[in-house]
């Protein structure tokens, strides 16, 4: 399982501050995807 941890919750809009995925790839993507719905607001 990887994590990519920000320094600080940039997105308070999007539930948790960190993004998860067995992969590294996996965990890029669920980044990228709350990237996404923060600013499809």
């Amino acid at each position: 399982m990887f994590f990519l941890f920000p320094e600080r919750c940039w997105f308070s809009d999007v539930l948790g501050c960190y993004f998860a995925g067995d992969t590294l790839e996996e965990a890029w993507q669920d980044a990228k995807s709350a990237i996404e719905v923060h600013f499809a607001k």
